[in-house]
């Protein structure tokens, strides 16, 4: 076992268990395709960063695409907020740049073999940095919230979903312990003046309820 495989071992036990049950099924849903999109919903902070970094280490032939490297920037979101009563429909269809997010799965679907160079906004470097998406491998695992809502464009490009189900009270505890650790321990997802944890935890349970099983090949706890 190399030492980044041992790391990931020891420090996220839940979510190596889980990459290797993703990994398992991969071995069946490859079968035959020369080129898949695996979507991985769950709520924020239900580990799927962590997971897909895990299974990037399990299987080499996997390209790590993360929903909130497209996240569009904090003053576009406050105006956008600001500009609609229905919360809804700006986090579930408008929070990211799904315009590149298709691109890139739309080329990777088209069989592309490039090397997709793009420059991303860093929120934990708070510094733009480049990102690079090798698209002669097989396997593009998208993870992000919100994923599986049957209006998102992206939604017909997943070949496979799979959905973490966490507690969800658990989660917002390990969110803002993780926050604290960012912004120090005086933090409150309340106590921000431009915080979306609350609304954001009312639209998703409201998603979940009516949306998060929609086409879920499988399901993690």
């Amino acid at each position: 076992m190399n030492s980044s495989i041992q790391q990931f071992n020891i420090e996220y036990p839940d979510s190596w268990r889980r990459a290797n049950e993703i990994q398992e099924h991969i071995l069946e849903w490859i079968k035959g395709s020369d080129k898949m999109v695996i979507g991985i919903d769950g709520y924020s902070a239900a580990g799927k960063s962590t997971i897909l970094a895990c299974l990037s280490e399990i299987n080499s032939n996997v390209i790590k695409l993360h929903l909130d490297d497209f996240l569009k920037s904090s003053e576009e979101r406050s105006k956008l907020m600001r500009g609609v009563q229905d919360k809804t429909v700006m986090f579930e269809k408008n929070w990211y740049r799904y315009d590149l997010v298709e691109d890139l799965l739309k080329k990777f679907k088209s069989g592309s073999n490039e090397v997709i160079k793009l420059e991303l906004y860093d929120y934990d470097q708070k510094e733009v940095v480049t990102k690079e998406y090798d698209l002669s491998k097989s396997i593009l695992v998208v993870e992000g919230i919100f994923l599986f809502h049957p209006e998102l464009p992206i939604n017909k490009y997943l070949d496979q979903r799979v959905y973490i189900n966490v507690d969800f009270d658990s989660a917002d505890e390990k969110r803002e312990d993780r926050e604290k650790k960012r912004w120090g321990e005086d933090y409150t997802a309340l106590n921000q003046e431009n915080s979306f944890s609350a609304p954001f935890s009312e639209v998703y349970r409201d998603y979940y309820n009516n949306y998060y099983h929609f086409g879920s090949n499988l399901e993690i706890k």
